[in-house]
């Protein structure tokens, strides 16, 4: 007996697409919040469902492969939302001092590349981001994983 909510028809390219853009919209709300040094989980949760529903407007194939691109999407997105939240609010500060933003994401690399601590508190906010994208799609994945 077949699903009626499964309709294997779509594109995996025009998906992949959609979830990236909605990863990338969701990235920049996480780098603003990020960059005023609050970590709001809500916004991990909220790149998730912006990957969700880019996937689907861009008419995304509906079956299994969509669960491995929207869980790279997400990594994606909380990636370069934390990298880009970083950087930002380091300039905000340096810059001030006469720093460019060329030299600023330099520095940025230099520091997040050698200081532990720095390692440490980034590793812990992309964990963070993620643990809250997975809880949005998580109902999808087990929903996609039945079909």
């Amino acid at each position: 007996m077949s699903n009626p909510e499964f309709k294997p028809e779509g594109s995996y390219a025009k998906g992949a697409l959609g979830a990236l853009i909605g990863a990338l919209i969701g990235a920049i709300v996480w780098a603003v919040v990020y960059m005023l040094n609050v970590i709001a989980g809500i916004v991990g949760l909220l790149i998730g469902w912006l990957a969700i529903k880019g996937y689907d407007k861009m008419g995304g194939k509906q079956s299994k492969g969509k669960i491995v691109i929207l869980i790279v999407c997400i990594i994606i997105g909380v990636l370069v939302g934390t990298y880009a939240g970083l950087i930002a609010g380091c300039y905000r500060e340096w810059s001030k001092l006469g720093a460019s933003l060329s030299d600023t994401i330099e520095l940025a690399n230099d520091i997040i590349a050698n200081d532990s601590e720095v390692q440490g508190e980034v590793i812990r906010d992309v964990v963070m981001g993620l643990a809250f994208a997975g809880l949005c799609v998580f109902s999808l994945l087990r929903n996609e994983a039945k079909k």
